[in-house]
């Protein structure tokens, strides 16, 4: 009668856990010990909670279950499993435990769970024995200087080979850990649909990366379309004012922002007229230009010439290049 009111009280957690949080997880604990298990859960304690029952219990709890979907779980509960009930985003919650694994080392019959490089250079190993352990499992090792030395990076075990326990051996005196202790979430539900490891497993820079060449096609499509949006109404606006300001200057057509500049520009102009005169005649030229000719260039006549320059080549490269930093995507279409 204990046993039948343990297993329905077992049953009726499991379901209020599986009703009342948004994401539930399913992961392999196999081959975790007890102490780094109870470790991972103390880590958890806020964020999840982690539920370790019979199958048969958990098949129960999911039946009754009134979300859309949630049977699916049943299909990747292979092995020894927990499951993981909390609120957190699916892709967040699998990063925060993959990133928390602990690295340990290999044992005979473990499987490579990525390719394992052993790196050339100086041991801290003396010469003896050592030396043959390592070519027999293919390491290349020699004995300079009363050190043992790998003579170059070798790959030692291919990504799903199994370790067998020379190799083993030889990784533990290596000090190379390759193995990673922790919740190996095989999939996660959350409102009614299903993500996969496989899924769940993004590359975050790749992802930004293509966000942000995204964002920044998008903003060089409208602004070269002349399309107006939050981020592209200011660059715009920029490019029309030094347009007009150069056309304004160069057209000789004053304007109370550029009076003042065309003005220097025409005296500029006529001293040099009066300079190529009076190489031609010197009685075509009045007293009053022969002193200004006489005198340097006035330093405003250099200053406004090269700032009609320098504007008129910001004005032609204005537009924005594909590299560079542009709002967010969101904001282009607003």
């Amino acid at each position: 009668m204990r046993s039948l009111d343990w297993k329905k009280s077992e049953v009726e957690n499991i379901a209020g856990l599986v009703e009342g949080n948004s994401a539930i997880g399913v992961a392999s604990i196999h081959e975790i010990p007890a102490r780094e298990f109870q470790s991972i859960r103390r880590d958890l304690r806020g964020k999840a909670d982690i539920r370790v029952a019979k199958k048969t219990l958990i098949r129960r709890a999911l039946e009754g279950a009134e979300k859309s979907g949630v049977d699916a779980i049943e299909s990747r509960m292979d092995g020894e499993i927990a499951l993981i009930f909390t609120d957190m985003n699916p892709f967040k919650l699998f990063r925060y435990l993959e990133d928390n694994k602990v690295s340990t080392p290999a044992k005979p019959g473990h499987v490579a769970p990525d390719d394992i490089w052993v790196e050339g250079g100086q041991t801290s190993f003396a010469p003896g024995p050592i030396v043959s352990e390592l070519q027999k499992v293919g390491i290349p090792a020699r004995i300079e200087r009363g050190k043992v030395v790998i003579t170059k990076d070798t790959l030692f075990v291919k990504k799903g080979e199994v370790i067998d326990k020379p190799r083993s051996d030889v990784l533990s005196k290596l000090e190379i850990k390759p193995m990673r202790i922790g919740l190996d979430v095989r999939a996660i539900y959350e409102s009614g649909t299903m993500f996969d490891r496989e899924t769940l497993d993004v590359d975050e820079e790749e992802i930004l990366g293509q966000l942000s060449l995204a964002s920044q096609q998008a903003f060089n499509l409208a602004y070269n379309a002349g399309f107006f949006t939050d981020a592209t109404i200011v660059p715009m606006i920029q490019e029309a004012y030094s347009k007009a300001r150069a056309l304004s200057i160069n057209s000789r057509v004053p304007t109370e922002e550029t009076v003042a500049i065309i003005l220097t520009l025409g005296r500029g102009e006529m001293l040099s007229l009066a300079a190529a005169l009076l190489e031609a005649n010197p009685d075509s030229v009045g007293e009053e230009l022969r002193e200004a000719l006489s005198k340097s260039v006035p330093p405003e006549v250099e200053e406004s010439e090269s700032k009609v320059e320098k504007e008129e080549e910001e004005t032609e490269s204005e537009a924005p290049e594909e590299e560079e930093e542009s709002p967010g995507l969101g904001a282009l279409f607003a």
